[in-house]
């Protein structure tokens, strides 16, 4: 994870959090450009990525990852940015 914070439970951080640092840290708009990104990138990259796969690769394992990455972009979409 690049954000290295001990004690942390990934699941607890939220979208305010990212903004919230990236004000911290002298980028004055916040993370939302960025946040918005990569939830409008996220079907796209999934669906390259499942292209590049090599034909062995579990389709249970691949199935697990995309939705995990899915579920993340929502949960994202659905947090108030402030």
């Amino acid at each position: 994870m690049a954000m290295a914070v001990e004690g942390t439970h990934w699941r607890q951080i939220q979208r305010s959090h990212f903004n919230h640092m990236a004000q911290k840290y002298g980028y004055s708009q916040g993370a939302e450009a960025q946040i918005q990104h990569l939830i409008e990138a996220t079907p796209r990259v999934i669906e390259e990525v499942s292209h590049q796969l090599p034909a062995d690769f579990s389709p249970p394992l691949a199935d697990a990852i995309f939705s995990g990455l899915t579920a993340s972009a929502l949960m994202l979409l659905n947090m108030p940015a402030s």
